[in-house]
């Protein structure tokens, strides 16, 4: 038994499709990608194709600080991009954890984002992690070149391994 079927109500005009292509393309032509937001995520917005996207400077530098951070030192293959963070923080003196883990982060902001002013860090020990390990909590204050506003941003380092 074969069913009969009305197309005519299915679909759009392709007159439709343009005109309303149109319209999102102008209202979305001020918003261009700066660059892909992590962690990566699908993208859902017009101007997204794959993953989400950053639409402003500072949200991209402010991610690209983060992964600066969190990322080791020759992680990334034949790159020195990174800090050891992990590796001070196995130091047993606090006053040397604070000190070289901020020669460690103002090193790698001045090579990779000099755009970015450090201005104060503080370290809490947060709770004994597994394995008898400690985990801190990194503050960094900074402040982007040419925005006024003073932004935080925090960190955890887990020492556990």
């Amino acid at each position: 038994m074969s069913k009969e079927y009305n197309f005519k109500s299915t679909g759009k005009k392709y007159e439709d499709v343009i005109k309303e292509r149109n319209y999102v393309n102008k209202i979305n032509s001020e918003k261009i990608p700066f660059g892909i937001k992590t962690p990566l995520e699908s993208g859902v917005l017009n101007n997204e194709n794959l993953f989400k996207m950053h639409f402003s400077l500072k949200d991209q530098i402010e991610d690209n600080f983060k992964n600066l951070l969190l990322t080791r030192k020759g992680e990334k293959v034949g790159s020195n991009f990174g800090t050891n963070l992990r590796k001070v923080f196995y130091l047993k003196n606090k006053d040397e954890i604070q000190e070289i883990a901020m020669l460690e982060i103002s090193n790698a902001v001045e090579t990779y984002l000099p755009i970015i002013n450090l201005i104060d860090s503080t370290i809490s020990e947060s709770k004994t992690g597994k394995n008898s390990g400690s985990i801190y909590d990194l503050t960094i204050q900074y402040r982007i070149s040419g925005v006024d506003k003073t932004k935080k941003i925090t960190v955890k380092i887990d020492t556990a391994g």
